[in-house]
């Protein structure tokens, strides 16, 4: 039975309470300087339990969007809405402290979507570190193909330097 992405990661938590962790949902596309993604994990500030990657979205409402400070901290998140307030979007990609997985593996719910029901216990505690090279969600079949296009465009982009 379906448990989730967060339950998921309940379900190992206990594999990720040594050291910080990559979580990623399966359907995103993402090209990334993953070691740059790391170091600001490392560099992160006091009080800082999760690094979300993040991209500026063309289609805000069909994203998790968020709002950040002037620090860079996600200070509103907002997931699929109508009317987002933002178009930074989150790429569902993260480095976590072991702090997270232990929350979660205290959640007594069977079903957990972690963007939905456990990033916004977070609000405050997440900063943001934006994609400027390339990251699509791919779960529907239209942005599926926009990213097969896409793709062409960044493998051809990338043997050109």
């Amino acid at each position: 039975s379906l448990v989730g992405t967060g339950g998921t990661l309940k379900a190992n938590a206990s594999d990720f309470m040594d050291e910080a962790f990559l979580f990623a949902h399966a359907d995103n596309l993402c090209v990334a300087n993953f070691e740059a993604f790391f170091s600001a994990h490392e560099k992160r500030a006091k009080g800082i339990q999760i690094t979300m990657m993040t991209f500026v979205t063309d289609q805000p409402k069909n994203c998790g969007v968020v709002e950040l400070n002037d620090d860079g901290i996600v200070v509103k998140f907002q997931e699929k809405v109508d009317n987002p307030t933002s178009n930074c979007a989150n790429g569902a990609i993260f480095v976590m402290e072991p702090s997270v997985a232990e929350d979660i593996r205290n959640n007594r719910a069977e079903f957990i979507d972690f963007c939905a029901d456990e990033l916004p216990n977070y609000v405050g505690r997440i900063q943001a570190w934006p994609n400027d090279v390339y990251l699509r969600d791919i779960g529907t079949p239209e942005s599926y193909e926009n990213a097969n296009r896409d793709w062409k465009e960044i493998l051809d982009k990338m043997k050109r330097t």
